[in-house]
């Protein structure tokens, strides 16, 4: 799973569009998330993902991914290597909070557009 969660973080990198940064980044963290062995969990996540994305590529408009997002990507793999639970799910919990800023503050501009 390391390895393979290594070849994804590459193609994250190489990735043209940020639909397909996108893509690659949910099977990243489903590497990461499904050997927590919860599939219940596992399905939210990928459900709140599937919603949270069309909001990101438009967020995004085909830029890159912020720089922290791969650097956090990295991270968690180390951390995972390391086995460091309580690091990891601290790290995770920044990492969700900073994406759904980055759609809530999508979304904020947009409204602030429309009221003016």
């Amino acid at each position: 799973d390391i390895e393979q969660a290594r070849r994804v973080i590459t193609r994250i990198d190489a990735a043209q569009l940020a639909s397909e940064r996108l893509r690659l980044a949910t099977e990243f963290h489903t590497l990461i998330y499904q050997r927590a062995n919860r599939p219940f969990f596992l399905e939210q996540v990928n459900r709140a993902r599937n919603n949270l994305n069309r909001y990101w590529v438009l967020a995004w408009r085909e830029k890159s991914f912020p720089t922290v997002t791969q650097t956090e990507h990295e991270e968690m793999l180390t951390l995972c290597v390391k086995k460091d639970r309580a690091g990891l799910m601290d790290l995770i919990e920044r990492h969700i909070i900073a994406s759904g800023n980055v759609v809530l503050t999508y979304l904020q501009t947009l409204e602030a557009r429309e009221n003016d």
